[in-house]
């Protein structure tokens, strides 16, 4: 009987040592593989925050991409406006809308642009210089417009077109 306990001893303590063995050399990979996931899951983490900041940035790109086109289209249509009523006005008047006129190329020029929309500005800019130089000419003359304001006109007119088109082409594509 002593022998029976004295066996079921040593298997007890074999099997507590040989657990304790194994439960320490089960510790290492163990440990090892929660670094690791630690590690992906870092990665994982950048690589989510990169594509988010990424993401944010274009978004936020656009949105100054659209402000831009949109002030300058605005300008345009004041331009628009403005040439309307000066076609409307007569040539003792004509002083006074050549100011307002300048006054709305001023506020073109200080437009700020982007590498797209700094083209279409440029445009803009020399269509008013061309229409504001007409208008001068014009009421210099007597009579009907001579060829050389009408020409002017035209020009103005033409860059006017170009304009539009190089603010149409900033857009994105829906």
């Amino acid at each position: 009987m002593k022998s029976i306990a004295f066996l079921a001893a040593i298997a007890c303590v074999a099997s507590l040592t040989g657990c304790g063995d194994k439960s320490s050399k089960n510790a290492a990979p163990a440990a090892q593989a929660s670094q690791g996931n630690e590690k992906d899951v870092a990665t994982r983490f950048a690589e989510q925050k990169a594509a988010a900041d990424n993401a944010f940035q274009a978004s936020q790109a656009s949105n100054e991409r659209n402000q831009l086109i949109d002030n300058l289209s605005a300008m345009g249509k004041r331009w628009g406006d403005g040439l309307n009523e000066a076609a409307k006005t007569g040539r003792s008047d004509m002083p006074a809308m050549i100011k307002k006129l300048e006054g709305i190329k001023a506020e073109a020029e200080a437009l700020p642009v982007n590498d797209c929309t700094g083209k279409a500005r440029t445009t803009l800019v020399s269509a008013m210089a061309a229409a504001i130089e007409s208008f001068n000419m014009f009421i210099k003359e007597t009579g009907e417009a001579s060829a050389a304001t009408k020409q002017k006109m035209q020009q103005a007119s033409d860059l006017l077109q170009s304009a539009e088109k190089e603010i149409e082409a900033c857009k994105p594509i829906s």
